[in-house]
Parts: structure tokens; C-alpha cells; sequence
């Protein structure tokens, strides 16, 4: 049999959840505690897959488990009552940018019934600022309420839109900044 670590992060995870308020989607893997959408599966194969290269670990748990509280979200709600949302739309996608990608693939992408996008883009949040058409795609599929997000493809640092040209265009056209997701 070969070894697994599957029934070692899921006791984690109950036992973390039942001894400390983190109210955040997150990853539990090779004693770390990761905030889910700011890590990445770095190894197909090594029990160390999983990271988080712009935020630490939540929990390390060692011989003890040391909560990270000050990178913890907090609840802007004040009431007591959790919220759960039952259903997530499976209309997402996520279109990673590379030299050359054409219009047409990316008005195909967006097309109905697509309602949000993680745009994966260049650096700092840069696409191809010197294409009009691929704006004006980006721009009709957020007038008909696509939601798209710019998140890099690097493994580390965040997007910063309007730094340089070549990102000023997706902001102003709507497209929403990923930050450091």
C-alpha cells in the first residue's frame, strides 16, 4: 500500500476546526494550515504539495499548534449566525493568458453561460494592452455580468493593476484586481 497522509490532514482539520474560530475555506496539509485561496499545489507526489507563497501557514502544528491569529480574517458580520452557501455556480473558469492567445479563443472562453473568470495574467496584472478587441471582449462579457478577476501567474508577488500600461486597460474596462490570490 502506499503510503497516505489522507486520513492524517483530515483529523487535523476536525481537531483544528473544533479548537479554533477560523472562519476561512482553508487547506490542511503536511502540518500546516494553509488559507485556501492563497495556495497553490506545488508537488503531484511529495507530502509537502501544497503552498502559500504570499501568506504563511495559519496553524503549524508541531508538538503544539501555533495559530498564526494575526494573518486570521475575522467575521465583518457581528451577528452570531454562520452563513453557509449550499450551491456554487460551476459556470467559473480559469483562462491563463500566453503569447499569441487569440480573440477569438477568448470570446469563445467567456461566452454564455460563463459567470465568473480568473484571468491568470502576466506579472504584475499585465495582458495585451495593445489589442483593442481583446478589451472590448473582457469588457462586453462584465456588461453581461461576468465576474473577472486578475490574479498573476507567478508564484509569488500580487497584481497590481494600472502600475503599467499594459494593465491600466483591464481595470478600466472592469476587471477586478486578484491582489495576491
Amino acid at each position: 500500500q502506499e503510503p497516505n497522509d489522507a486520513a492524517h490532514n483530515l483529523l487535523m482539520s476536525l481537531t483544528i476546526a473544533g479548537h479554533f474560530e477560523i472562519p476561512e475555506v482553508c487547506i490542511y496539509f503536511d502540518h500546516k494550515l494553509y488559507r485556501g485561496n492563497r495556495s497553490r499545489k506545488v508537488s503531484a507526489l511529495g507530502f509537502d504539495a501544497f503552498y502559500s507563497h504570499n501568506l504563511p501557514p495559519l496553524v503549524k502544528v508541531g508538538t503544539e499548534m501555533k495559530v498564526n491569529w494575526n494573518t486570521v480574517r475575522r467575521p465583518s458580520r457581528t451577528d452570531d449566525k454562520t452563513l453557509f452557501h449550499k450551491s456554487l455556480s460551476p459556470n467559473v473558469g480559469v483562462l491563463k493568458l500566453f503569447p499569441g492567445v487569440s480573440d477569438a479563443t477568448v470570446r469563445n472562453f467567456l461566452l454564455e453561460p460563463l459567470e465568473g473568470c480568473v484571468l491568470e495574467t502576466y506579472g504584475t496584472g499585465n495582458a495585451p494592452s495593445n489589442r483593442p478587441e481583446f478589451i472590448r471582449i473582457l469588457k462586453d462579457a462584465i456588461d453581461r455580468g461576468v465576474i473577472i478577476v486578475n490574479i498573476t501567474q507567478c508564484q509569488q508577488g500580487m497584481v497590481k493593476q494600472g502600475t503599467y500600461a499594459t494593465s491600466s486597460p483591464l481595470a478600466a474596462a472592469g476587471v477586478l484586481s486578484g491582489f495576491d490570490m
